[in-house]
This record gives C-alpha cells, structure tokens and sequence, in this order.
C-alpha cells in the first residue's frame, strides 16, 4: 500500500513554535520538490484562530484552513458540528501527504474528535500513516502539554510519535533547570516507554537572528534575506565585515544541525507506522 504521510504537530500550549517547524517542514518539501516535479506537492491544513501559518505560508498554500473552535452560533444550529469539527483536514489526510499544524488548544479537541470518529481503524483503511510531534519550550506548562498532547496522540491515533524540545533560550534559561525537576524528567520516562523519538533543537545563539526574530521575521526569511532584513540589521547593529562573518556562519551552524535533528520528520513511513 502507497502510505499517505500525515504529521500533525501539535500541543496546546501557544508559543512553543508548532507554526515556525511546520513552515520549515513545507518549504523543505517544496524545495525538496523543485528538484523531482513528478512528486506531488505536500497539501497542508492549519486550525489555528490566528492563522499563523498561512500568515507564514501564504494563503494561496493552504489546503485547509480552520479556526479553533466553531462560533456558538454555528454550534447552536447544527447539534452535530463539534463531532464532523475536522472532517475537512481528514479528507486532505486521506488524498496525500499532509502537514497539520495546530494552533493553542486545539490539539485536545481534535483528539477528541479523533476518538469519537474512530479516526485510526478510519486510518488503517485508508492508508493514511500518522506521524504526531508534540512541542515544547522550556517552560513548566509547556512541558506538561507537550506530555498530554503525546499521551492523547498515543490514544487516538497511533503511528509515530515525535517529542520536539525548543530550546528558545539557552544555558541556565534553557532546559538545564528542567532536567532535576518533576515534569522534564516524567515526560522522557515515558516517551523512552512509548517508544517517542526526541528531537532536541538547541538555543540558536546568534546575534543577527535575534535582531531578525525581533522584528518578525522566521528562519527561512533570514535564510532567503527577506525585505533586506540583513541589510538593515547591518546598519542599525553597525556591525563591521568580521562581526558579520562570524555571525553568519553561528547561524549557518545552527541551520544545519536543526536540518540534522529533524530528518527523522522526512523518512517516508514503512508499515509499522500505520495505526494497529
């Protein structure tokens, strides 16, 4: 069977970075693409209020495109809207390889949804693989939903599981004070237990990213020097030739370890991978 590819990243803490993977994951496979246009194009879904991946991507690249949560007026009139919620984003699961990014809380409610639908015999049927990463900063709450995000993923829909862990600050602001506490450690015993990938993507300690980040701006667009952002950050940090150079290769060595991290996310998934 031709296994279609669903990953789905998701926890429903906000600002942990689901939208920023999620649009390094589609442009790797639309650059990937550029190179064997007989592939198909990954279709992606987001639901997410505020739209940060089509924001990211545009809204001409997105398959489907869903708020969290129905307005009470549309869950007043239809009794039935919560439990066909994403019937939408499951059509596109099932027509080919996908990239769904959650939005704050939703990942709770499409789990939900994926139970009471019998979403993974669905999967089973139709060849779909699912391929769940859950996120997290270092941050208490953060932690903690990654880990009901993984135990939810687990439950409803089977397949791979992946454990993403952020570290958007570094050193003794990182991971470092986590690793002797109660939810850091609960979450690697158990995901060592249900057989969870980790991937650990470390504090990117560069200067003219943080200038770049500051001001809106997402690793692709710093890669592909957007609106001249380098430029500008030149002017405004007066940086001299050698300050950028060494700059620029920090960042470029970060670039590459991150690609090394989430290769993982890009193997195309052999059987086992489908839900039992």
């Amino acid at each position: 069977m031709n296994l279609r590819a669903c990953t789905i990243i998701g926890s429903d803490k906000g600002g942990v970075g689901k939208s920023l993977l999620a649009n390094l994951l589609v442009q790797a496979h639309d650059i990937a693409r550029a190179d064997a246009p007989d592939v198909p194009r990954v279709n992606v879904v987001e639901v997410d209020h505020q739209r940060r991946l089509s924001g990211l991507l545009g809204e001409d690249r997105m398959s489907v495109s869903l708020p969290a949560s129905a307005s009470i007026a549309e869950s007043s009139a239809n009794r039935w809207l919560n439990e066909s919620r994403y019937n939408s984003a499951y059509s596109v699961w099932a027509s080919g390889d996908s990239i769904t990014d959650l939005g704050a809380n939703t990942t709770t409610s499409l789990m939900d949804w994926a139970r009471h639908n019998t979403v993974r015999e669905f999967a089973r049927e139709d060849g779909i693989a699912f391929r769940f990463v859950a996120v997290a900063t270092p941050d208490d709450l953060a932690i903690r939903s990654a880990h009901a995000a993984l135990r939810d993923a687990r439950d409803a829909l089977g397949g791979e599981l992946f454990l993403v862990l952020n570290d958007t600050a570094g050193g003794e602001q990182g991971y470092l004070p986590y690793e002797n506490g109660r939810d850091l450690p609960a979450l690697l015993d158990d995901a060592r237990g249900w057989g969870v990938k980790v991937i650990r993507i470390p504090y990117c300690d560069c200067m003219l990213f943080a200038y770049a980040r500051a001001r809106g701006y997402t690793v692709v667009d710093f890669l592909r020097n957007k609106d001249g952002v380098l430029g500008e950050i030149r002017r405004e940090a007066n940086l001299d030739p050698t300050t950028e150079r060494f700059q620029l290769r920090r960042f470029t060595a970060w670039v590459s370890s991150v690609q090394i991290a989430l290769e993982g996310l890009f193997a195309r998934p052999g059987s086992e991978c489908v839900a039992a």
